[in-house]
């Protein structure tokens, strides 16, 4: 399947994900509200950035008016590390933690590699991450576990997302080396967490660290050994339904069987060129119903909303099964 990346200021990834848990009062980022659960913000290099024009890129910045402020601190910040101002750009990054949403594009961003060294400032910045998502989930019992499936949670990202938009993916066989590696790495985390917990459900991290732990288990090959605790932890009320069906779908896929809910794509050589340059959504199981099972899930969208949403067609022959 063709990938389609949109170059603009800021790119705002969403899940169509709503859960109802209460949030702490002090918490201003979005890590558990259930109307923007999962989102990851990431943001595209302006023009004088990629030119390599920074001081000229300060300027511009500063003057112009942005809805969303917290983007500019993102992108003074990082004009200002690339210049060696390290401690102006400690100023802004510290001030877009202050107003951000969701600042997990922190760990992995390697413009931030000069400030690291900076070993007391990078500290407290960092600190002040980790109280910020800890106030968000202060009622859950395992917080030592939610904060290691928050770091998590930005490493699967790095390739699939945070890397593509900021232009730092390395090149060729190095970027398949180090994907796999670190999707290793992140297999092995998250079968030790499951092994000695049991899936972590809401009940016990909340829900963006449940959450996770969900697309962990999603982007690995062994979604049939895990897939019995999740479904376990959905009859308890304790998975969110979508996820649930998203990882019913993409098991059955695995095992070469219809899907129910319609939620994944396939795409191959001979895909593309049937249709297009398109995929197809994968082969779903009573056809006609299948936006009924997807409402009954919590799913907002209608599959033929969805696969135009992920660059996919729908074979005809579907409809007529």
């Amino acid at each position: 399947m063709k990938k389609k990346i949109i170059v603009t200021l800021f790119i705002i990834i969403s899940s169509c994900f709503s859960y109802t848990q209460g949030q702490s009062e002090t918490c201003h980022k979005n890590y558990e509200d259930r109307n923007s659960l999962g989102t990851i913000t990431c943001f595209a290099p302006d023009s004088l950035f990629l030119l390599g024009q920074y001081t000229e890129a300060i300027i511009k910045l500063k003057q112009d008016t942005i809805q969303l402020e917290y983007i500019k601190f993102y992108q003074l910040a990082a004009n200002y590390a690339l210049l060696g101002e390290i401690d102006s750009s400690f100023l802004y990054l510290n001030k877009f933690i202050d107003t951000s949403p969701d600042d997990r594009i922190i760990f992995v961003d390697n413009r931030w590699d000069v400030l690291r060294k900076d070993t007391a400032q990078w500290n407290s910045l960092i600190n002040k991450i980790e109280t910020a998502f800890l106030q968000c989930i202060d009622s859950v019992p395992n917080k030592k576990l939610a904060l290691r499936l928050f770091y998590l949670s930005a490493l699967d990202q790095k390739y699939r997302l945070y890397g593509v938009i900021l232009r730092q993916l390395p090149d060729g066989d190095t970027l398949y080396i180090e994907s796999f590696d670190l999707d290793l790495f992140l297999s092995q985390q998250i079968d030790s967490i499951i092994r000695h917990y049991g899936f972590p459900g809401i009940s016990m991290v909340g829900k963006l660290a449940s959450t996770s732990a969900f697309l962990l288990v999603q982007h690995s090959h062994k979604i049939h050994k895990y897939y019995k605790a999740v479904k376990n932890g959905y009859e308890q009320g304790d998975v969110i339904p979508q996820q649930y069906a998203m990882m019913t779908d993409r098991c059955l896929m695995q095992k070469r069987k219809k899907q129910i809910y319609g939620t994944q794509g396939f795409a191959n050589k001979r895909i593309e060129k049937k249709y297009g340059g398109h995929g197809i959504i994968w082969p779903v199981k009573d056809f006609k119903h299948v936006n009924e099972r997807r409402k009954n899930v919590g799913i907002t969208t209608s599959i033929e909303e969805y696969a135009k949403s992920i660059d996919c067609i729908i074979p005809e022959k579907y409809y007529k099964r």
